[in-house]
């Protein structure tokens, strides 16, 4: 089952994958610990992570700056849609010293407005994810003044978004009709104050057509706005209105006034309300499912870190209780030098020698694992070999930290036999953190008995025999 998750908390994340993927992998112990603390499916885990990333690089400001960017794009291309719909009203009636023609006037204030939502008839419909519009310019707008690399990101994360959930044609749909909504509301709130404060005559006029073809085109285009209370002139009237005829006209203004306010209602304004509408619906209902696509490069990735197969993290359990007690594979044959054993250092400083003198020989050495992407590299390998042993070393002097320790988790999953062997440099032989870390590996379900101080302890407690036996290191 998809686990539905919030549009920001989806776009976050996203916007996160698409930065690390660019720039490189963030230091995430810390966050990646949090995640697991709080439980939850992958893609709950992986918003969790980039919501501590989110705080921790300061992120979150970009987000706030990327939308109010996106806000002050919207208010310009509201101010030129006013400007639009006012100067096109301004332009079909003229200044009264002329009739107007009506055929003119209806071309000029929804002609591109047909056209236009034709189009976008056709491109909601069409299977493509392309999106046009006065959508696409405010996205490009705003683009244009995000030029930061984190809000390009945010701007990329945003596209990627909508397209994989399939919200960004209603998205831009939402802002198209609403441009247009606001423009003609300016070209209607224009023509009550001209037709108000002067006065104008109408007529129809025309070359190729018969007379009576007007009486026609106005009763098909009257029916719509009828509906809605706006009247319709009489055939009397349009024979009126033609050239030749306008002393007779002059009475007819008003009715014509009301008409022609009836036509812009009934076939500007209300569709693109309704479309509005429509896709304000649709968007809602897509966001309700919203998820994350977590075979995505950049999240698939992080599953074996957010997802260890031995972490059973009840969210409602206190932070102490949050490791669960690693998996043991059953029985195993003794640790013996020359076995299919294997040895990793896990973020061992340089002063401290690996491995130490005497186990080179108790079996496969894979190095020291410093880097988030060697510590993947680790999992997929020690998944697939299966070693009966396996001895994690760590650095003695340093504090134990969750993010260590649920790795520890995880790399006993990979083995029949977990040891952790603590390390100190030979100019400090002594530390009272081994105590600590000893204590907090007892605490996340780890067998003290497992648990060495040094080569020397691994030795005795094992009964292994070492090729050149040393110290405590």
């Amino acid at each position: 089952m998809r686990d539905a998750l919030s549009f920001n908390a989806v776009w976050l994340a996203e916007t996160l994958r698409i930065k690390e993927l660019r720039d490189g992998a963030l230091e995430d112990t810390t966050q990646v610990a949090r995640a697991l603390g709080r439980g939850g499916s992958f893609a709950q885990r992986l918003v969790a992570r980039a919501q501590g990333l989110a705080e921790r690089e300061n992120i979150q400001t970009t987000f706030v700056h990327w939308r109010a960017l996106g806000k002050l794009a919207f208010a310009v291309m509201a101010i030129a849609a006013i400007l639009t719909g006012a100067g096109l009203a301004a332009g079909a009636l003229g200044d009264g010293t002329r009739p107007v023609n009506l055929m003119l006037a209806i071309a000029l204030l929804l002609g591109l407005h047909t056209l236009t939502f034709i189009f976008w008839l056709i491109g909601t419909t069409a299977s493509s994810s392309h999106a046009s519009g006065l959508g696409t310019v405010w996205l490009w707008m705003t683009a244009r003044m995000a030029r930061t690399p984190q809000s390009t990101a945010a701007g990329q994360a945003l596209v990627a978004t909508l397209q994989r959930s399939q919200g960004l044609k209603p998205m831009l749909g939402m802002l198209t009709h609403a441009v247009w909504s606001v423009a003609f509301v300016a070209a209607l709130l224009t023509l009550l104050a001209l037709l108000s404060a002067r006065q104008y005559v109408f007529q129809w006029e025309t070359t190729l057509l018969a007379p009576d073809t007007f009486a026609t085109i106005t009763r098909l285009l009257g029916g719509l706005p009828s509906l809605i209370g706006f009247p319709v002139p009489a055939d009397t009237v349009v024979s009126q209105s033609m050239a030749g005829a306008l002393p007779a006209n002059i009475g007819a203004g008003p009715i014509w006034s009301q008409w022609l306010l009836g036509v812009i209602v009934a076939y500007g304004f209300v569709p693109r309300f309704l479309a509005l509408l429509a896709c304000v619906i649709t968007w809602q209902r897509r966001m309700q499912h919203l998820t994350l696509d977590t075979t995505l490069p950049g999240f698939i990735e992080l599953k074996p870190r957010l997802m260890p197969g031995s972490l059973n993290t009840g969210i409602d359990a206190p932070a102490p209780d949050l490791f669960s007690h690693p998996r043991e594979a059953g029985p195993s044959r003794p640790m013996t030098p020359g076995g299919h054993n294997a040895l990793v250092a896990l973020e061992l400083p340089n002063d401290i020698t690996w491995p130490p003198s005497g186990l080179e020989t108790l079996g496969t050495d894979l190095g020291r694992v410093d880097t988030r992407e060697q510590r993947h590299t680790l999992l997929s390998v020690l998944e697939s070999k299966q070693y009966d042993h396996l001895i994690a070393a760590c650095d003695g002097r340093l504090t134990p930290d969750r993010g260590t320790l649920l790795y520890f988790q995880a790399l006993a999953q990979t083995c029949k036999q977990f040891h952790v062997l603590i390390l100190l440099p030979d100019t400090m032989p002594e530390n009272n953190r081994t105590t600590l870390w000893q204590a907090n590996l007892e605490r996340a379900g780890f067998d003290g008995a497992r648990v060495y101080t040094g080569p020397a302890n691994l030795k005795a407690q094992t009964g292994i025999t070492l090729s050149t036996p040393h110290g405590n290191h």
